[in-house]
């Protein structure tokens, strides 16, 4: 398996291109609150309709509710790229290691083939939707559909990343994409990354590989296939929203 490093790497540069996403139009707190749509289900506040006679424009008193401020102030927040939900990094990181997390089962006494066992049913795909669904639900309360749908995506592919970046690994058994419907594990045709020790022990005495300390390899390939893959996609993104954001 790639180091957790490796796996957090890959998935902030997923998270460089969900931020490009949010200050190009799609918000976190839902979509935007200039184009017309209602928040509480009425007809578009900003046709300049009244509420009753000699009351505000049903815009100023939609502005105005609580229901408004609570819901389209994360959104116009999002709408300048100024705000991610409380805790999205560290969120996405810690999706991006948790399939990890079945390194247990070897304490445990599973087989690595086991359902439970290593790159089993935590790297599949079926546990990187309930994953996804469980983030999404917990940082897109109070907000709109699209915006969890959006974080679920989000969180899904985060969490998917890792099992395929397992899949370009040159050792170790396949990756059970498909579990708990299926315990046939696969690998990618291409796997240029070395597999790092499971659970990271020997790392720095592990044998010498094609001549070379392990660990000098393993971290060669990683940098090499993913961080600086990686690297140019947070710095290209980094430099669409600097352009973005200039004036003119």
């Amino acid at each position: 398996m790639p180091t957790i490093f490796t796996h957090a790497i890959a998935a902030s540069a997923l998270g460089a291109l969900y931020r490009l996403r949010v200050d190009r139009g799609s918000t976190v707190g839902g979509s935007p609150v200039d184009r017309g749509s209602s928040v509480d289900g009425g007809s578009p506040v900003d046709r300049g309709s009244s509420v009753g006679p000699g009351s505000r424009s049903s815009a100023d008193a939609m502005i105005d509710s609580p229901r408004r401020r609570r819901v389209a102030g994360p959104a116009l927040r999002s709408e300048s790229g100024a705000a991610l939900p409380r805790g999205f990094w560290v969120l996405t990181a810690l999706c991006a290691i948790l399939p990890d997390a079945d390194v247990v089962a070897f304490d445990l006494g599973l087989d690595y083939g086991h359902m439970l066992g290593h790159r089993g049913i935590s790297h599949s795909l079926p546990f990187a939707v309930g994953v996804g669904a469980a983030v999404a639900a917990a940082l897109g309360r109070g907000t709109w559909r699209t915006a969890r749908v959006s974080l679920f995506v989000y969180f899904f592919l985060v969490t998917a990343s890792h099992g395929f970046l397992d899949a370009f690994t040159d050792e170790g058994l396949g990756v059970a994409f498909f579990a708990p419907f299926s315990g046939e594990r696969y690998f990618f045709p291409w796997r240029p990354l070395e597999v790092a020790p499971i659970g990271g022990h020997g790392f720095f005495t592990a044998r010498e590989v094609r001549g070379g300390l392990r660990w000098v390899e393993v971290l060669w390939s990683e940098v090499r296939w993913v961080w600086i893959p990686a690297a140019a996609v947070v710095l290209a993104a980094w430099q669409r929203r600097r352009i973005g954001r200039a004036p003119g």
